[in-house]
């Protein structure tokens, strides 16, 4: 006899309610293992925790000198001789942070008070793999700067590299370079470009910074960390006719997984030099570098009392930003009023614009004598200064005909007029009630009335209207109040009927009943409020919890009749009217 698939299924159903398979929670055990027992400072360790017979995340311990990130949990359940246990892997990615041999674990777990400890494992950190140089190597970063002997305030140049010659994702800069005791400014965006390391293509990119060191001695700068992930391809075994090189992809068998990678360089150590004091200018401020000055007149003549531009451009390798002005000569006789200079940085440092307005004050040939900045060159290891050519500016006679005479007291001959009114532009301000009688016209002073008594009859007016509504309010919250013992017994009379008939609506009509009730009774809309609302409402009006509980259940009651499936026969209905008649009778009471 054939016994079809549903028999079957229905005998292997029977079979485990017979003989029910055994569920037992194993003891609580705990287990450590990683990836790989060594590493470099490059690659990133895979950390797994497994747990079983309890869901607890164990508590991490010797981990000190990694970089830990949490990297995803797992569950797995086995049913084995008819007992079931469950395990729990949680894993961590460590990324280490300095060469050595290190004990990490155990690693505990707490449960039912008493705590479980994992085995402890034993990882191994060095430099880098042996023999690997960068020409050999798959990816890495290096860091460098292209003076490592600057003056203080020299500017020099921060490069950080990342080579690479296989697919890499999600690269980022983790860690970036610590600048302590320079001044930095960031050179642009990144820039990507192929180079050829022994042989080997690398696709590079470069990020770039100014250093102005700040003070002179031993400057360390910390090393920069990177973290990607390498893609790499896996290929599955197949054999025969599949492994022509044409399969080479995914869909024939090939697949890709990516490994985390942790890329650092170097500290970079560099020596920062004092400026020497001989031979340093009185003008020097602090400029260091290579630079040059030019000048341009707007005009070769103006009129006295009008003004020409001078302008003055320094450009120059060096920290232009800190370079608070350029100062004229002192030039008699001419008023110098100051722009705001404008910097417009490069890559080698920049272009400083200075515009100065010359206003001379007498009639002749003005000579400005060559604007001069001192700085430092560090490749000549001197002082030297930055200087444009002369300007010559011919002053016109002033336009205005009239001599102006400044009056110097105590000066003989000087003269004294007295003060002329000869106009009146602005009207005194009145700020007393004499303001009414200072009006010429009758009309302004009946306005002037009005407009300050209208405040004063608007706020009576508005103080009124408010406290009228407010008692209307008042008198038809107490008015529901009191008519809402007679619209409840009106509408349970209508339950009554209801029931007899045999309403479906019946437990609908008899919670809105009390609802509207209750509202009534506390001037709100009722039918609105769910049974956790108006247990709320009335507990905060004083009414005792054995009260309300008993109204949280008549209302859970109309509810489950009326969403529910249980329909009631008559005699719980005739008891639920009793039971919402008794509630609101001790309701009116309390409320």
């Amino acid at each position: 006899m054939k016994l079809s698939a549903c028999t079957y299924a229905l005998l292997i159903v029977l079979m485990c309610g017979i003989a029910p398979a055994q569920v037992c929670a194993d003891e609580v055990a705990v287990t450590a293992t990683v990836d790989r027992a060594t590493a470099t400072l490059e690659d990133a360790v895979l950390l797994s925790v497994t747990v079983e017979g309890t869901k607890e995340q164990p508590s991490l311990s010797g981990l000190d000198d990694f970089r830990v990130t949490p990297r995803g949990t797992s569950s797995q359940v086995r049913i084995v001789n008819g007992r079931m246990s469950s395990s729990y892997q949680f894993n961590y990615l460590l990324q280490p942070e300095k060469t050595g041999t290190f004990t990490i674990g155990p690693f505990t777990v707490a449960h039912k008070k008493a705590t479980y400890a994992s085995n402890t494992i034993t990882l191994t950190v060095s430099q880098q793999a042996a023999g690997s140089e960068h020409g050999g190597r798959e990816v890495f970063v290096t860091a460098a700067v292209d003076n490592d002997h600057p003056y203080v305030h020299e500017r020099i140049v921060y490069t950080f590299k990342f080579f690479r010659r296989v697919q890499v994702g999600n690269a980022r800069l983790t860690a970036a370079p610590d600048f302590e005791g320079f001044v930095s400014e960031s050179l642009g965006k990144e820039r990507e470009y192929r180079s050829v390391i022994n042989g080997q293509a690398y696709t590079v990119t470069e990020l770039r910074w100014a250093l102005y060191p700040a003070r002179s001695g031993v400057a360390v700068i910390g090393a920069s960390t990177l973290d990607c992930d390498l893609v790499i391809q896996q290929r599955r075994g197949r054999g025969g006719f599949f492994d022509d090189p044409f399969f080479d992809d995914s869909f024939f068998g090939f697949g890709t997984r990516t490994a985390p990678k942790s890329l650092r360089t170097e500290p970079v150590t560099v020596m920062v030099h004092q400026l020497p004091a001989a031979g340093r200018p009185p003008g020097f401020i602090r400029l260091v570098g290579e630079f040059e000055l030019s000048g341009v007149l707007s005009d070769a003549s103006v009129h006295a009392g009008d003004s020409a531009t001078l302008t003055l451009t320094l450009s120059g390798r060096g920290n232009l930003r800190s370079m608070p002005a350029i100062d004229l000569p002192v030039l008699p006789d001419v008023k110098v009023y100051d722009d705001k200079p404008v910097f417009v940085p490069d890559q080698t440092g920049g272009t400083l614009t200075v515009k100065k307005a010359l206003v001379p004050m007498k009639q002749g040939s003005l000579t400005i004598p060559p604007v001069e900045v001192a700085y430092f060159n560090p490749k000549e290891e001197k002082y030297m200064s930055a200087r444009t050519a002369p300007f010559s500016l011919q002053v016109l006679p002033a336009r205005q005909t009239e001599t102006l005479q400044a009056i110097v007291p105590g000066v003989a001959g000087a003269a004294k007029e007295d003060v002329r009114v000869l106009g009146q532009d602005i009207l005194p301000i009145y700020t007393g009630p004499d303001v009414l009688t200072a009006a010429h016209e009758e009309r302004l002073n009946f306005l002037h009335g009005i407009l300050l008594a209208a405040p004063v009859v608007l706020y009576v007016v508005c103080v009124f209207m408010y406290n009228t509504r407010a008692r209307r309010r008042a008198g038809s919250a107490r008015a529901r109040s009191r008519s809402a013992w007679p619209r409840f017994r009106k509408r349970l009379h209508g339950l009554r009927a209801a029931m007899q008939h045999g309403s479906d609506d019946f437990f609908g009509e008899a919670g809105r009943a009390l609802r509207d009730f209750v509202g009534d009774r506390l001037g709100v809309s009722g039918s609105a409020l769910t049974p956790s609302e108006i247990t709320s409402l009335i507990c905060d009006v004083g009414v005792d919890p054995h009260l309300t509980d008993r109204v949280r259940h008549v209302l859970d009651q109309c509810d489950a009749g009326c969403y529910g499936s249980v329909a009631g026969d008559a005699a719980s209905r005739q008891e639920l009217i009793k039971e919402i008649s008794a509630v609101a009778h001790v309701l009116r009471r309390r409320i």
